[in-house]
């Protein structure tokens, strides 16, 4: 398994597989709230405004959303 930091540089580079963020996602204290159909919710109880949705269907995360999710938690301090 990867380092946290070697995850964030894959994250920046926009080559984050779907269960490599869900590894990030766990060790940066995030958890999965609900999953239904397709895709999953991922977010911190205690912050209401930061969750992502992720699809379940592929493997593949695009690298649109990748540079979403890197934008959000830099901004919050989390990268």
């Amino acid at each position: 398994m990867a380092s946290t930091d070697k995850l964030i540089l894959k994250l920046k580079n926009r080559s984050l597989k779907k269960a490599e963020l869900e590894t990030l996602f766990e060790r940066l204290g995030f958890k999965k709230l609900r999953g239904k159909g397709s895709h999953e919710v991922w977010g911190k109880k205690e912050v209401q405004d930061l969750h992502f949705v992720i699809a379940t269907h592929s493997k593949e995360i695009p690298s649109y959303q990748l540079k979403q999710i890197e934008n959000s938690l830099t901004k919050r301090g989390l990268l």
